[in-house]
């Protein structure tokens, strides 16, 4: 017998309270926006400027406490006041909530593939370059790929990003994956929620994203953790496949950066 779509609890959380569509979208944009632009309003300040240049890992860590305040206000908020729109409690089947995790397959194949050219490029490069070479290259290609990302190369805004890349999925699902989710399926149909949903979330992204590659990418994420969440009933189970692939994007960077701060000091 075929499992019915979406999971039987789903409609019945889609029917429980929501929060108003102003609400959700801060829920989405007040962790993810409001700092950025809230700093670059202050930029604009003299002052706040030349602090921010000569404090720079100050300024870094009141935005990173900043934003971790907002997400996880909007976290809470979300679970305590509108938990039954993400959830049921208890009568679940935990065997239907594991296959659902299997949709996350294909993904992490395409992933693997990245992380496979990753390594065979350094082993390469370690193979042509002498320890010297190899030294610059590695800190120069940390510069590169971690200068672009939010909090900078240091090794705190290292641990920032990474902090902030895996926490971010619980903000995100119970928006997209959740509330957005409800309130499509509820109106237009639950295979249109199925497209709808990692539509909105691919194109809530447009702001950080370079390339149209990128937009098609995060639709194909977008849809698996929905499709989970429909399949599972629950939302938790696309929080954790949303934190377990973006760890898995996380690796070479990571391997990186351990590589780059392992060579500054010394080798220790």
């Amino acid at each position: 017998m075929m499992p019915s779509f979406p999971h039987p609890s789903v409609k019945d959380q889609a029917a429980s309270v929501q929060p108003s569509l102003l609400k959700m979208v801060l829920l989405w944009l007040l962790p993810s926006q409001a700092p950025w632009f809230v700093t670059k309003c202050l930029f604009n300040w003299p002052m706040f400027s030349d602090w921010a240049t000569a404090q720079r890992q100050t300024y870094l860590s009141c935005f990173f406490l900043l934003q971790m305040t907002l997400m996880g206000w909007a976290v809470i908020h979300s679970f305590r006041n509108y938990g039954p729109a993400l959830f049921t409690k208890g009568g679940q089947l935990w065997t239907r909530k594991l296959f659902s995790l299997l949709l996350l397959v294909p993904l992490l194949e395409f992933h693997s593939r990245n992380i496979t050219t990753f390594s065979d490029s350094l082993l390469k490069m370690a193979e042509l370059a002498g320890p010297v070479q190899m030294e610059v290259a590695i800190h120069e290609l940390h510069e590169n790929v971690w200068k672009g990302l939010a909090y900078g190369s240091s090794w705190l805004g290292v641990l920032y990003f990474s902090f902030f890349t895996v926490s971010i999925s619980f903000c995100e699902e119970a928006v997209f994956s959740g509330f957005a989710c409800n309130r499509l399926g509820s109106k237009w149909g639950w295979l249109t929620a199925l497209v709808l949903s990692p539509l909105c979330f691919s194109l809530a992204h447009l702001p950080v994203m370079k390339t149209p590659s990128e937009l098609m990418f995060l639709f194909w994420a977008g849809l698996t953790y929905t499709a989970i969440r429909l399949m599972s009933g629950s939302v938790f189970l696309a929080i954790t496949a949303h934190t377990l692939i973006n760890i898995y994007v996380m690796l070479p960077k990571w391997v990186l950066a351990w590589l780059h701060f392992r060579s500054l000091n010394g080798g220790e």
